[in-house]
């Protein structure tokens, strides 16, 4: 049993490297929000139709869901040791909500670029 617990005391320590995860997608959405964003100022800049891709707010989503799985995961393991839970939490939360944030922003693009009504302009 005693070696059981110092594996397990082993793998908290490293955890660490778990957060590379959290970090590249939380990326994704960074930088599907900025896209999201440069296409809603195309609109209101040139006054023409631009294509927001819906998948870039679906990649998102998924990455979300990605982030969400890898909290309930830590919360699976920080359950057994409690060592190192409160930092983890912390650092745990302020990603949970940036990544809210930046895909309520993104929804916000999106569905204002879909209101936007874009005038036709004829050709002489």
């Amino acid at each position: 049993m005693g070696s059981e617990i110092k594996q397990l005391e082993e793998l908290m320590a490293n955890y660490k490297f778990n957060y590379i995860a959290y970090i590249v997608l939380i990326l994704i959405i960074l930088v599907n929000t900025i896209r999201a964003y440069n296409y809603y100022e195309d609109i209101l800049v040139r006054a023409e139709k631009v294509s927001f891709n819906f998948f870039d707010l679906s990649v998102s989503i998924i990455a979300f869901v990605g982030i969400l799985s890898t909290i309930l995961f830590h919360g699976a393991i920080s359950g057994i040791t409690e060592n190192y839970n409160d930092s983890w939490l912390r650092f745990d939360t302020l990603i949970l909500f940036a990544s809210a944030s930046l895909i309520g922003i993104q929804s916000l693009f999106f569905i204002r670029k879909k209101r936007k009504k874009i005038p036709k302009i004829r050709k002489k």
